[in-house]
């Protein structure tokens, strides 16, 4: 109880008059709330779901269902079955699951397959199963929004607008270089991508303007 109201309260902290806004939302920091399975990093549906009514407590969401055939055979006859289910059946016997969540005026649908522990789909699931996919695409899907994104990309640490802007303010090397000295380790992590960039930004225009001279 004490670990989710701590969570409750650092979400409740970086809450902003624009939190409905897609590039506010991607940079939440939700590392508190990550858990870990092997070498997989994942947001879990009941944290991601805690996160999402905290932002927007309207949040809704729906589990699509579709029409499956199947056959069932009788003592003497064979009948054609139609049943109404939250997944959609594929050729090859696997199935997907559909959760669209709607949050911050929007509407975001996701999908995922059916997998067993190893992570592969699988055509003879059991109820378990169909449970954990239907949840882990809720969680996909609440990321749609921008939270936690970041998470599905492999990424560490969620981006930082501020780093960004220092960095593409730079005008020469020894700009950059003062900027990137100044970053912690957690920041360097972020901004590694965009250092490079910038840095190969700023060596072709000195390339080009020797080459003018």
């Amino acid at each position: 109880m004490g670990k989710m109201k701590e969570k409750s309260l650092e979400i409740q902290n970086e809450v902003k008059s624009d939190s409905n806004d897609f590039s506010y939302l991607r940079t939440i920091n939700v590392n508190h709330a990550v858990e870990k399975k092997g070498n997989l990093s994942y947001l879990s549906w009941a944290n991601a779901y805690d996160i999402l009514l905290q932002l927007d407590p309207n949040a809704t969401y729906q589990h699509h269902e579709f029409e499956n055939k199947r056959i069932l055979e009788g003592k003497n006859n064979s009948y054609l079955i139609t049943e109404t289910l939250p997944f959609k059946k594929l050729d090859n016997g696997t199935a997907l699951v559909y959760v669209s969540v709607t949050a911050f005026g929007k509407t975001k649908t996701a999908h995922l397959p059916v997998m067993d522990y190893k992570n592969k789909p699988i055509a003879d699931f059991d109820s378990f199963q169909l449970n954990t996919a239907l949840q882990r695409c809720k969680a996909k899907a609440i990321s749609l929004h921008g939270i936690g994104l970041y998470i599905y990309t492999g990424e560490d640490l969620p981006p930082n607008p501020e780093i960004e802007r220092k960095i593409n303010k730079c005008k020469s090397l020894d700009e950059l270089k003062k900027v990137w000295e100044s970053l912690s380790v957690d920041e360097r992590t972020i901004a590694i991508t965009f250092k490079n960039n910038k840095k190969q930004e700023l060596e072709q225009n000195g390339n080009d303007n020797e080459t003018e001279e």
